[in-house]
This record gives C-alpha cells, structure tokens and sequence, in this order.
C-alpha cells in the first residue's frame, strides 16, 4: 500500500488539537492565585526547625538553585519540611504557602479569603 501524505488540512486540525490539549493542562495544573488569598509574609525556617526537631535544628538549603530543597539540620540528620506546616507553625491555621519563582527564598504565606 503506498503511503499517502496527509493534507494541510489535517496537519492544522492536529496543531489545532494540540494547541487546545496543552491550553487545558495549563489551566489545570497552574495553582491557584495567591489574589485569592491575604499574604502573610513569609516562612520563618529558623523558628520551624528549632520548634520541630529541637532546639539546635537549622534550616539549610541542599540545593542552592532548588526552592524545594529546604531541610532541617540537626545532629547530622536532614528533615524533610512542608512549607505549609512551617507556615501554620507561624501564622496559625488555615494557611496555605506559595513559591512565587523558583527561588529558594521566595516562599510566601497565605490565608485563605
């Protein structure tokens, strides 16, 4: 059977439903905007670590150009930390944190409108 090309046509529906496929993810995996929300200010990891995991416990970053690898330091071991957690730790419930970029110290705490 010989192979026959597809028209433009077909080419233009394909990037057209595509294009709509990419657009709906999007929409679906952005989080939500922080507009919604009151800003509180931001994580305090000092406080967090000290309180969670004893008093000699610091916040450390792994991995310098990675906003999600804060850790908790203390006697050798690393501790995950949920930001959120670190947020209600300070502010109180409900709250909620939000990177703004990927940088390490752009974390933010929110309150719920």
């Amino acid at each position: 059977m010989k192979h026959r090309p597809q028209s433009r046509w077909t080419h233009r529906l394909v990037a057209a439903v595509a294009g709509v496929a990419v657009s709906a993810i999007t929409l679906v995996a952005a989080p939500q905007p922080a507009q919604a929300a009151t800003l509180l200010g931001g994580v305090d990891l000092e406080s967090y670590c000290d309180a969670a995991y004893r008093p000699s416990a610091y916040p450390t970053l792994i991995a310098p150009q990675d906003a999600w690898s804060w850790r908790c330091f203390s006697g050798g071991v690393l501790y995950s930390i949920d930001m959120t957690t670190a947020c209600t730790y300070k502010w109180g419930g409900p709250v909620f944190a939000q990177l703004l970029s990927n940088n390490p110290y752009a974390w933010r705490c929110y309150r719920p409108s």
